[in-house]
C-alpha cells in the first residue's frame, strides 16, 4: 500500500489531466528551479540562527573552557649546535644524479669538472604547528523516505556540545554529524512537490526536431519524412515523450527532510621561519627538504624557544607562538602545539670547467642540488619558457572570444561600427576633423555700455505688492491697505548667459521581427556615423532623430525562442495546466464531493495558452527570425551656462533664475568671441572662462553648430515700508515685476509653518 504524502497538496497534486495529454506539452521547458533552497524553507533553531544552506556561515567560536587551561611546560635546554659537512665524493655524486635527471643537460661538467672549493653554512628552520578543531553548521536535505522527524521534541544541543572523536594529533580529518532535534519535512522546492521536473534533453516539450528532415516534415521535395511521419518532430528518447523526468532533488518523493549538519574539521596550521644565511641559495629552495632535528617540543600550548644561538630564531618563535594563540583561538579549539628546529646543511661547491668557474649547491638531508648557471644545457629551457608564454597568450584570447560570443553570433561586424553594442549604451562618437578650416569668430560690435539703472514708480511697486499678496491664500491684505512706503532703492544686476547648440551621435544594435524586409548587409560598405545626412532643427531647439544605417541589415535566428517562434507560457510555466481554482488542487469540493471543474485531477487547463503550454514569442512575434541592423541616434541639444553678478540689495540670486531683464547685448555665431570692454570686469572674465570651457568640453564628443551669448540688466527695487509702526522690506525684480517678501507680517499659521 502506498504511504500517504505528508503534505497539504493532496494525493493528486502534480498529476496530469488525461483530457490534455502528456505532463508537459510545451514547446520549451519552464525555467529551471532555484539552485538553492529558499530561506523560508528552513525552520529557526535556537543556537543555529546563522546557519545557511551550503555551509557558507563561517566557523563557530568555541566556548570558554570550564576548567583552567594547562600552563605550558618550560622546554628543556637545547643541545650543542654544530655544522655537519659532506665529503667531496658525496657532493660529486649528488651533482651527477642531478644532471642525469635533466634530459637536456650534458654530462661534460660532471666528468671533466674540477672542484676547487667547498663551503658549509648554518641554516636553521623553526617550525610551529598548531593542531586545532573547527566547527561549522549548514542546512542539508535529502529525499524523505520515512526517516524519523525530531524537530521540536526538545532543544537541539549546541554546536560545541556534540561529542566528536578527534584523530591522532596533527592528522587532517573531517567529520559530518547530523544535529539531533533539527529534522523536519518540507515540500521539494525544485519540483514544487510534484516529484517530476521538465526533461533537460527536450526542454519539457516531449519531442525534438526530427534529425532526418530537420523539422520540415519532408526529406526531398514532396517526399514525406517516414522517420517522423511528416510531423517534423520525434519523441524524446530521454523522457519517452513525457516531457518530464523524475526530480533529481527529491528522487520523485515530492518531499525533503531538512536538517542541520555539523561539520567538524581537524587541521594543522603551520608556519616556518628560515634564518637567512650567506650562502646565496634562495630560501624558497629549502621548502621541500628536511634537516637534522636539533630541538622538538610538543605540548597543549608551547613556550617560545629560549637561549638559541641565533637570536632571530628566538624572536621568530616568540612572535609565531603569540600569533597562533591569538589568531586561531577565536574560531577554533587548540588541541596541541608542536615546535621544531632543524639544521639544514647547505654546501656551496665551486668548480672549474673549460677554464671557467661555476657554482652549485647541495642542501638538505636529501642532498638536493641547485645549479642555475649549469654551463652545458641545450635550448629546451628557453623553449619551455616560450611555450608557457604562448599558452598564456592563447588562454587570454580564448577568454576574450567567449566574452563576446553572443554579440559575435547575433550581430555582424560592420566596419566603422565596431564599438556598437545592444541597448544603445555606447558613448557618443567624436566628430571627424572638419575638411575645411572652421570660420574664425567675428569680433562683436559692442554698444556703448551705460550704467543707467531703470527704476519703477512707487505706484507700480505697490501694485506689484498687492498682486503678490492676493496670490497667497493665507496672506492678510492689511499691510497692503495700511502700509506706508518709507524708502525705495534700485540696484543693477547683470546676468551673462552662454548657449552652445551641439549635435551628438551614437549608435546601437537594434532588431525587429523579420517579415521580408530588405537585407542589404555586405552589398557595399556602410557609411560612417558622421557621413550620414541628418536634418537639424532650428538653432537652439532640442530634438532627437533615429536613422537606420544603410548596408547593416541581416537576418538572424531569434535567440530567446531558439528560432521556434514560441516560448513557454508564463502563466502555467509551460505545463499547459494550473492548480484548479475551485478545489485548490485537492480534486474535491469543500463538502468532500468530486470537483467537476477539474474532473477530480486537481488541475485545470491554462486559460492563457489554451492548454498548449506555449505562447507566441514577444521578441520575434512568432516569426522565428529577426532583422538586425545598426541605428544611428542623433541628438541636438543646447548646453547653457550663466553667471550673475552679486549685488548689494540682499535678494538671493536664485530668485532671479525665473525672471528676465533688459537685454543689453546679444551675439550669435558658430563660435563667439569673449565680451570685451564691459564696465563690470567680472562679466568679461566669466565670458572668457565659459567660452573656453564650452569649446573644450563639447568639441570632444559633439559638433558645435552655433553659439549665442547675451547680457541682461535685471532691475531690483528694494522697498522699505512700515505697518503698525514696524519696518518691513520686500523686493520687486525683473521685467515680470516679481515680488519677494520673506518677512511679510500678516500670515496665518498654516502658510507660515507649511
Amino acid at each position: 500500500m502506498e504511504r500517504p504524502i505528508v503534505s497539504g497538496y493532496g494525493a493528486n497534486y502534480g498529476t496530469v489531466n488525461p483530457v490534455y495529454g502528456s505532463p508537459a506539452v510545451a514547446a520549451m521547458a519552464a525555467p529551471p528551479g532555484p539552485s538553492a533552497p529558499p530561506a523560508n524553507m528552513f525552520d529557526t533553531v535556537p543556537g543555529y540562527e546563522g546557519t545557511v544552506a551550503g555551509g557558507g556561515g563561517g566557523y563557530l567560536p568555541p566556548p570558554m573552557p570550564t576548567v583552567p587551561m594547562p600552563v605550558p611546560e618550560q622546554a628543556p635546554s637545547p643541545p650543542d649546535w654544530h655544522i655537519p659537512s659532506i665529503s667531496e665524493e658525496r657532493a660529486r655524486e649528488a651533482f651527477a644524479t642531478y644532471v642525469s635527471s635533466k634530459c637536456c643537460y650534458s654530462s661534460g661538467p660532471v666528468k671533466d669538472g674540477v672542484i676547487t672549493n667547498m663551503e658549509s653554512f648554518n641554516t636553521y628552520r623553526y617550525r610551529l604547528e598548531t593542531f586545532m578543531e573547527s566547527r561549522s553548521t549548514e542546512w542539508s536535505q535529502e529525499p524523505y523516505a520515512g526517516q524519523p522527524v525530531d524537530a521540536g521534541f526538545q532543544p537541539a544541543p549546541g554546536p560545541w556540545q556534540i561529542a566528536a572523536q578527534p584523530p591522532a594529533f596533527f592528522q587532517e580529518h573531517k567529520q559530518t554529524i547530523r544535529v539531533p532535534n533539527t529534522s523536519s519535512v518540507k515540500n521539494c522546492h525544485v519540483c514544487l512537490g510534484m516529484g517530476r521536473s521538465p526533461c533537460d534533453t527536450c526542454t519539457g516539450a516531449g519531442s525534438k526536431v526530427c534529425w532526418v528532415c530537420n523539422g520540415s516534415g519532408f526529406r526531398q521535395a514532396d517526399d514525406r519524412c517516414t522517420h517522423c511521419n511528416g510531423r517534423g518532430r520525434e519523441n524524446c528518447s530521454s523522457c519517452s515523450g513525457n516531457g518530464s523526468r523524475q526530480c533529481d532533488t527529491c528522487h520523485g518523493k515530492r518531499q525533503l527532510i531538512v536538517f542541520i549538519n555539523l561539520n567538524v574539521k581537524w587541521s594543522t596550521e603551520k608556519d616556518d621561519f628560515v634564518a637567512q644565511d650567506l650562502s646565496g641559495l634562495q630560501v624558497a629552495k629549502l621548502e621541500k627538504v628536511s634537516g637534522k632535528e636539533l630541538f622538538k617540543d610538543a605540548q597543549y600550548m608551547v613556550y617560545p624557544v629560549m637561549g638559541f644561538p641565533d637570536f632571530s630564531v628566538a624572536q621568530a618563535s616568540e612572535r609565531l607562538v603569540r600569533d597562533h594563540q591569538v589568531k586561531y583561538a577565536q574560531t577554533s579549539r587548540i588541541l596541541q602545539q608542536r615546535q621544531t628546529i632543524e639544521l639544514i646543511p647547505i654546501t656551496k661547491v665551486s668548480y672549474m670547467w673549460k677554464g671557467k668557474s661555476h657554482v652549485y649547491y647541495v642542501y638538505g638531508n636529501e642532498f638536493q642540488v641547485n645549479a642555475e648557471d649549469y654551463p652545458a644545457t641545450c635550448c629546451c629551457s628557453v623553449m619551455s619558457e616560450i611555450k608557457l608564454q604562448y599558452v598564456i597568450h592563447v588562454v587570454k584570447q580564448v577568454a576574450l572570444i567567449c566574452c563576446n560570443l553572443y554579440v559575435a553570433r547575433m550581430f555582424d561586424s560592420v566596419p566603422g561600427y565596431e564599438g556598437t553594442s545592444g541597448g544603445g549604451d555606447g558613448a557618443y562618437l567624436p566628430p571627424p576633423m572638419p575638411s575645411v578650416p572652421m570660420p574664425v569668430p567675428e569680433a562683436s560690435s559692442h554698444p556703448e555700455w551705460h550704467d543707467n539703472i531703470p527704476s519703477i514708480s512707487e505706484g507700480r511697486a505697490w501694485e506689484a505688492f498687492e498682486d503678490y499678496v492676493s496670490s497667497k491664500c493665507c496672506y492678510s491684505s492689511g499691510p497692503v491697505r495700511d502700509g506706508v512706503i518709507s524708502n525705495m532703492e534700485s540696484f543693477a544686476t547683470y546676468r551673462y548667459r552662454l548657449e552652445t547648440f551641439t549635435e551628438s551621435r551614437s549608435t546601437e544594435l537594434s532588431q525587429e521581427p523579420y517579415t521580408g524586409q530588405r537585407v542589404d548587409a555586405g552589398i557595399q560598405r556602410a557609411p560612417g556615423p558622421w557621413e550620414i545626412a541628418a536634418q537639424p532643427p532650428s538653432y537652439f531647439t532640442e530634438h532627437e532623430d533615429t536613422i537606420r544605417v544603410p548596408y547593416t541589415s541581416s537576418v538572424k535566428k531569434c535567440e530567446p525562442c531558439g528560432g521556434m517562434g514560441m516560448k513557454p507560457c508564463s502563466s502555467c510555466t509551460g505545463t499547459g495546466s494550473k492548480v484548479c481554482s475551485q478545489c485548490n488542487g485537492s480534486g474535491q469540493s469543500p463538502d468532500n464531493e468530486a470537483c467537476y471543474n477539474c474532473n477530480c485531477s486537481g488541475r485545470e487547463k491554462c486559460s492563457s495558452c489554451s492548454g498548449c503550454g506555449s505562447q507566441m514569442c514577444n521578441t520575434c512575434d512568432g516569426k522565428g527570425k529577426l532583422l538586425v541592423f545598426v541605428n544611428l541616434k542623433v541628438k541636438w541639444s543646447t548646453e547653457k551656462d550663466e553667471y550673475v553678478v552679486q549685488d548689494s540689495s540682499g535678494l538671493r540670486l536664485e530668485k532671479l533664475a525665473k525672471v528676465s531683464g533688459k537685454e543689453l547685448f546679444r551675439d550669435a555665431q558658430i563660435m563667439v568671441y569673449p565680451v570685451l570692454g564691459f564696465p563690470d570686469v567680472s562679466v568679461a572674465q566669466a565670458s572668457e572662462r565659459l567660452i573656453r570651457d564650452h569649446q573644450v568640453k563639447y568639441t570632444k564628443s559633439s559638433r558645435i553648430l552655433q553659439q549665442r551669448q547675451t547680457i541682461e540688466l535685471i532691475t531690483i527695487t528694494k522697498v522699505n515700508y512700515t505697518w503698525k509702526e514696524k519696518p518691513y522690506v520686500y523686493y520687486v525684480y525683473g521685467n515680470e515685476l516679481k515680488v519677494n517678501a520673506e518677512d511679510y507680517p500678516a500670515t496665518c499659521c498654516c502658510c507660515s509653518v507649511m
